[in-house]
């Protein structure tokens, strides 16, 4: 049919316009904005031919686009495509097989090993084939369901005839794409929040227990607050004090704070890469880092990254992880927490910055990779210290 050409010629013309200097979710609602010709369906099937070229591109052994596309569409899909079935119907035969068996049929059009570009930076902690086949793999979204919401919210999901799979009783999975019922109220009923995030603060609550009202709690690179509502829901009792480098972040942040019922907190600006911010203390007992960084742990939603990311940009964003970790310390009392963290997995950004802040008084407590790789979400680093 003519229009699977015309998908196909699109997504070209797509892949050739965008020059990574903008996440590409955000560049193609640009570019539909403008293409008023494109229906929804014809949306939805041009962004999951660039989405998929995006994520396999790296390890293809052939030149002509349109064969790009539909290997691509080939490797990273498990359901029968109306695009394969009409120009490639032996791809569309076979697309219910496993990663390794359409490779194996694809020969050496694929380079399995440069599905990750950047694999040798990946930290030995992971396991790297595992880790890069996941690429091919559109992660879920995932919702936190807050206190005494579980109900309403399921109800709601089931109502609307929402999938959904419950990992616990407070983490929920859907597809993608899913759009949650108009009833439900985001940071009122529930929070979208990655499943590894959420690991992050059930591991935090295992071992901050000491903390308690008088204890002074310092999210310093706080972004929307997710991280400190996510902890405000599981019973911590704190003062409460949040930091990001704009103002326009924290007025996101204050907007979600209000919703969630959050009313209690200080915040302020503050560039952590520079030794002249002003808190409104002077000693706190914790401060949770979770530091700009490459965010190749979330490559799988943002899979233009494979393909934009350069090498030497890992030393700027470790560079800027060195001074912020170094700055912190002077703002910890003794006995102090630091809770470092970043969504990605390369060492360099991990357990290299660990390192250098142990070597600098701090006692290291505790340290894991987060494997949402294995569970179509994304991976993430945290490491626990004390300050001596």
């Amino acid at each position: 049919m003519s229009r699977f050409y015309s998908y196909l010629n699109s997504a070209s013309n797509i892949i050739d316009l965008y020059k990574g200097e903008m996440p590409f979710a955000i560049f193609l609602k640009q570019y539909f904005a403008k293409e008023k010709k494109f229906g929804s369906k014809d949306r939805k099937q041009i962004s999951a031919l660039c989405y998929n070229y995006f994520r396999v591109v790296n390890a293809l052994n052939v030149v002509e686009k349109e064969e790009q596309f539909l290997i691509a569409s080939f490797l990273c899909e498990s359901t029968p495509n109306p695009i394969l079935a009409f120009l490639k119907p032996e791809f569309n035969d076979s697309i219910e097989q496993s990663l390794s068996q359409k490779i194996d049929f694809l020969g050496d059009k694929v380079e399995v090993n440069k599905l990750f570009p950047l694999v040798d930076f990946v930290s030995d902690k992971l396991d790297k084939k595992s880790f890069s086949e996941s690429i091919t793999i559109q992660p879920d979204l995932f919702i936190r369901l807050r206190p005494k919401t579980s109900q309403k919210v399921i109800e709601a999901l089931s109502e609307a005839q929402i999938q959904f799979q419950k990992i616990n009783e407070t983490t929920l999975a859907l597809p993608n794409a899913s759009k949650l019922p108009e009833a439900l109220i985001a940071d009122k009923d529930y929070s979208v929040q990655d499943a590894s995030s959420q690991q992050v603060g059930l591991i935090l609550k295992s071992y901050l227990t000491n903390l308690n009202s008088q204890s002074k709690v310092w999210d310093c690179c706080a972004a929307s607050g997710g991280k400190s509502i996510m902890m405000h829901d599981l019973g911590f009792n704190y003062q409460l004090f949040v930091s990001d480098i704009r103002e326009s972040i924290l007025t996101n942040l204050s907007n979600r704070f209000q919703i969630a019922g959050i009313t209690k907190y200080a915040k302020f600006i503050a560039d952590l890469t520079s030794l002249n911010n002003k808190t409104p203390v002077s000693k706190f007992d914790v401060i949770i880092a979770d530091v700009p960084c490459s965010g190749s742990g979330t490559w799988g939603r943002t899979p233009e990254q494979l393909s934009y990311f350069k090498p030497s940009d890992l030393e700027v964003y470790s560079n800027r992880q060195l001074k912020i970790v170094e700055n912190l310390g002077q703002f910890l009392d003794r006995n102090g927490i630091l809770v470092y963290i970043t969504c990605s997995v390369f060492e360099v950004e991990n357990e290299n910055i660990v390192s250098h802040i142990c070597q600098n008084g701090f006692e290291l407590i505790h340290s894991e990779y987060i494997l949402g790789y294995k569970h179509k979400a994304d991976s993430m680093f945290l490491s626990i210290l004390k300050k001596k």
